[in-house]
């Protein structure tokens, strides 16, 4: 016999059947993704093309999503939630946090910098 439950996105009542795989929580797809589907090409638009880790210009092709607060450590997929950032910088950052990334990054930034010029003057010297 199946039971009525109340969905926790719309509060809709609702049976659940043998063959529903939303669970106990939620009574159809739409109300499993909380409305509609996040796309890059939405994300991109919002950001201007902007990475929000590195801050050069994003290619739709390199585009990727980046949660703020990481799925890992119980982040959601939502709107507020979610960056522009390149594939490369996504998959780099893993599941640090932003600022502690963005440090990692100005130190790589610095040292190679650092090694340019040290190039740069020992072309000069010989």
């Amino acid at each position: 016999m199946t039971s009525a439950l109340i969905c926790k996105h719309c509060g809709r009542r609702y049976r659940r059947s043998k063959n529903r795989i939303f669970g106990r929580t939620f009574c159809s797809k739409r109300c499993l993704w909380s409305g509609r589907k996040i796309t890059v090409y939405e994300i991109w638009k919002r950001d201007h093309g902007t990475c929000s880790l590195c801050g050069r210009y994003v290619s739709l092709e390199e585009a990727s999503r980046d949660h703020v607060t990481p799925r890992h450590d119980g982040g959601r997929t939502t709107f507020s939630n979610i960056r522009l950032a390149h594939r490369n910088c996504n998959s780099r950052r893993g599941h640090m946090p932003v600022k502690e990334y963005i440090a990692m990054w100005e130190s790589m930034l610095a040292e190679k910098d650092k090694q340019d010029r040290e190039k740069r003057a020992n072309k000069r010297v010989t």
